[in-house]
């Protein structure tokens, strides 16, 4: 990730690449990192929806990775810059000259936040659904954000990466289902930073900052207190509820995955998908 010049040029830049080495010569900048797929796997999706537009906005100061650089980045003697960059996928072919003046017509598709560090890139990220799998996704929501004081509304999945050092992915779990729920109306907004400044460190013995991830109990009573009190539910203890793929009396198949051989937590899962509801899942604990 090449830092040099991070907040130029300022407010922002419109690309319209046509060709992969297009996109491959706009991303330059952020990729070449040893933990980029999460950024590409997000640029891939915006393609695959079509975008010929890339409006890259400089010295973005969103909630989310300010508190990330007030809690963590800077106190870390180095020269990270204390913004990020936020990037905007549109369909249609943007004119450069009506740039300051983007319309809803405009064929928004969503947006990635991009922070300041190679080792998890995507601070924040907002997209519409790819059509090949659109009918699948259960838990979305609408966002409306504002370009150069224009609204653009996305209905997406929230997403997050982890940073390995202030975050670890329950962390990013935690947040993606908390902003959902607030995009809906539910509960306030929290931005990241607080999901691993708020953990309570007495539930876990090792140190809070690098992280080592949250336990069930951390991550149980972080939501509670963000008002979102999770439902927990152990595998193992669920009761048979006579379903087709539901055995009376599971058994152990050694080395396979959870869920394959106990599927009784399949109909509760779904249960909650189909009820708008994100679902978290940690395997060390089925």
């Amino acid at each position: 990730m090449d830092l040099t010049d991070w907040e130029s040029p300022n407010p922002g830049l419109l690309h319209t690449p046509t060709s992969d080495a297009d996109w491959d010569a706009v991303l330059q900048r952020y990729t070449g990192t040893t933990n980029d797929g999460p950024l590409l796997r997000c640029v891939s999706v915006a393609r695959e929806n079509g975008a010929q537009s890339l409006v890259i906005e400089t010295r973005y100061l969103g909630q989310d990775f300010r508190s990330e650089f007030a809690h963590f980045y800077s106190r870390t003697f180095a020269a990270i810059p204390d913004s990020a960059h936020r990037l905007h996928f549109f369909s249609d072919k943007l004119d450069p000259a009506r740039l300051l003046d983007l319309s809803a017509e405009a064929g928004y598709l969503g947006y990635i936040v991009v922070r300041p560090s190679p080792l998890g890139s995507v601070a924040r990220a907002m997209l519409t659904p790819p059509a090949s799998y659109a009918s699948a996704v259960r838990t979305s929501a609408t966002e409306t954000v504002y370009l150069f004081g224009r609204p653009l509304a996305v209905t997406g999945v929230p997403f997050t990466q982890q940073d390995a050092r202030l975050g670890a992915c329950a962390h990013s779990s935690a947040w993606m289902c908390h902003t959902t729920a607030a995009l809906r109306g539910d509960v306030a907004m929290r931005p990241t930073g607080d999901f691993a400044i708020e953990a309570d460190s007495s539930l876990l013995p090792a140190r809070a900052m690098p992280t080592s991830g949250l336990t069930v109990a951390q991550l149980s009573d972080l939501l509670r207190r963000f008002d979102l009190p999770p439902m927990f539910y152990l595998i193992g203890s669920l009761p048979d509820i006579n379903l087709p793929t539901s055995p009376a009396a599971p058994v152990p198949v050694p080395n396979a995955a959870p869920g394959t051989w106990d599927t009784r937590i399949v109909p509760t899962v779904c249960r909650h998908l189909n009820g708008g509801h994100p679902v978290l899942g940690r395997v060390d604990q089925v």
